[in-house]
């Protein structure tokens, strides 16, 4: 794969672009001002005064290792607040997070990894980072049907051994497994066990200890504070410590989310200090209009809003795009030798368009149909049917109409649709991409409810092609999204009988469809030599139980302001704000008292 470049680097202000960035500047040296001498800000700052991020989702919450968390990747939120033991990096590679922790494989048949946390890590509220809060998350990822968690590699993990206050623990994985190891602890993952303890009354080293017992009691207390005491709805600052560049300052009656930096930080001061991250609920139209929308991850790849046409790399592979100063340059340069002027020269000096770029990319992750545990669908035979009267093909279509680009179809479950040993898998997932009409009859008379995030017309399209493909076999497809579905919507008890005659649901879905991070979700082997053969077999057995329906590459689309450096696409999970905290804007560089005040 090649290297990702930066999206964004060194075209200068113009007209009312240098005016609203000389605004965020002035606003972003307040704020620098007040935490050096602790004087309070101006009330008449505005969030839009501020560097803004727009997420394509509703902030709901900072865990992400919730069903719902995961369903709307609030890793984008909060992976600089809890980061993981391992970075993504923008080509698929996990980089460790050496500031945090470091990690060693020891010897054996059996898997197991020892962290070693830095002495210098610590949360927000000055209270050390240590095997707790691993043992915490080992606990709830361990227990997905008490703590309403997805954290799928967890499961292969037989134990973690931690001494309470320890700053070292190791990872103890089930016998064969453990080949994705780096995706434990993942970003957003991790939260403080201190503050769960406090609030339940108890000290930390009797809260891991009676955790690490399996004392059902305590675990079903423990979900209840972790699974919604990470709402921003309703945000609680002494829970929500950080230990990672950002902290949660506040949270705004728009929804919007005020992160600071994290003044106990062990690692580099982030050098944009105060980042407002907006939902998707707040009109992007008036941030565009504010000169907030500096960085955005957005749903619809045309905005109306926006009046530009698309850059020279629409619909590439994001490890591929060319953007940035090195994309600028060669446009530059393949335009001189044309004889023609660069499009950017002849763009509007004062609309903000000229200073931005819009960009929708092939992602890593997999839109995927997943299915629930009860219901009629919780049945293999109907799953089975179902997967041959789903065309994977004009579901693809479907979505790459409504995305501007061509997204090719995904039937491998357990690699990126770009990784080059998909190929050898081929044999195994290509044949469901046929459709079997006579085969789908199992199923016939049966109905499937299906749910993804928020109305959304690619979604929308999808849900509409499998249901014109389903037809002919006598199975009905029904879009229930309404206001938004997620993971953990899916249905968990068998439905009952209303007075219709019909199932009753309560509200529940047959199936998510939603993004699938192939390497989160999925297994393989311990050793290299054994891979191939290990995701072979698993790549089977997920075609033979049918959990989920693979279908087609998921696009991401970003918008990024001109005057941002280090800002570098990134497709999974955490998104584009992976190195949220590396972002740079001349003149919002962090002092050197901030630099150094630890």
């Amino acid at each position: 794969m090649t290297t990702s470049r930066n999206i964004m680097a060194s075209n200068r202000p113009r007209g009312k672009h240098a005016a609203r960035l000389a605004a965020v500047l002035t606003a972003a040296a307040t704020f620098m001002a007040g935490c050096s001498d602790s004087a309070p800000e101006p009330k008449d700052q505005s969030a839009l005064d501020y560097f803004g991020y727009q997420l394509p989702v509703p902030l709901i919450t900072t865990n992400a290792a919730t069903k719902i968390g995961d369903s709307l990747k609030m890793q984008r939120l909060s992976g600089r607040i809890f980061p993981g033991a391992f970075i993504p990096g923008p080509s698929g590679q996990r980089i460790p997070n050496t500031d945090l922790v470091s990690t060693q494989v020891l010897p054996g048949p059996q898997r197991q990894v020892v962290y070693t946390l830095s002495d210098q890590a610590e949360f927000s509220d000055g209270v050390p980072v240590t095997c707790d809060d691993y043992a915490l998350a080992f606990a709830a990822g361990s227990n997905p049907d008490v703590f309403s968690s997805h954290m799928p590699q967890m499961e292969q993990v037989e134990r973690v051994d931690c001494t309470p206050g320890s700053k070292k623990f190791t990872v103890v994985f089930q016998p064969g497994k453990g080949g994705r190891w780096r995706e434990l602890f993942s970003a957003g993952t991790v939260l403080p066990a201190h503050a769960i303890a406090k609030r339940l009354g108890m000290e930390t080293a009797d809260f891991t200890n009676r955790l690490q017992s399996g004392d059902p009691e305590l675990l079903g207390r423990t979900s209840e504070v972790w699974r919604f005491g990470f709402a921003l709805n309703k945000f609680d600052p002494e829970l929500q410590v950080s230990f990672g560049p950002y902290k949660i300052e506040s949270v705004g009656e728009e929804g919007e989310v005020v992160l600071a930096a994290n003044e106990k930080y062990y690692g580099d001061a982030p050098e944009v200090p105060k980042v407002v991250v907006w939902p998707s609920t707040k009109d992007s139209a008036e941030l565009q209009e504010a000169g907030a929308l500096m960085v955005g991850d957005l749903a619809a790849p045309n905005p109306e809003w926006y009046q530009a046409p698309p850059e020279p790399d629409q619909g590439a592979n994001a490890d591929d795009v060319r953007t940035g100063k090195d994309g600028q340059d060669a446009e530059a340069s393949e335009a001189s030798d044309a004889g023609e002027s660069p499009a950017s020269d002849s763009a509007d000096p004062d609309s903000r368009e000229s200073h931005q770029e819009l960009q929708t990319v092939i992602g890593e992750m997999t839109d995927t149909l997943i299915f629930a545990g009860a219901g009629p669908w919780a049945y293999h035979d109907n799953r089975q049917a179902l997967s041959k009267c789903i065309d994977i093909r004009a579901v693809a279509e479907a979505s790459s109409r409504e995305a501007g680009i061509e997204l090719p179809p995904s039937p491998v479950h357990v690699l990126t649709q770009n990784d080059p040993m998909s190929s050898r898998l081929g044999d195994i997932a290509n044949p469901h991409l046929d459709v079997d009409i006579e085969g789908a009859r199992v199923a016939s008379g049966l109905e499937l409810h299906v749910g993804y995030n928020s109305p959304n017309k690619r979604m929308a399209a999808m849900v509409e092609a499998m249901k014109k493909s389903c037809e002919p076999a006598g199975i009905t497809v029904t879009d229930v999204t309404a206001n938004g579905k997620t993971r953990g919507d899916l249905l968990t008890e068998e439905p009952g009988w209303n007075a219709e005659g019909a199932l009753d649901r309560g509200g529940k879905i047959d199936a998510f469809l939603g993004a699938v991070d192939p390497l989160m979700e999925y297994e393989s082997a311990t050793s290299r030599s054994e891979e191939l053969q290990s995701l072979r077999a698993e790549e089977k057995r997920l075609w033979d139980e049918v959990p989920s329906i693979p279908l087609s590459a998921q696009p991401r689309t970003f918008i990024v302001d001109n005057s941002i450096k280090n800002v570098v696409v990134y497709t999974g999970p955490v998104g584009i704000g992976w190195n949220m905290d590396r972002w740079h804007v001349p003149g919002l560089e962090p002092t050197p008292e901030q630099k150094d005040d630890k």
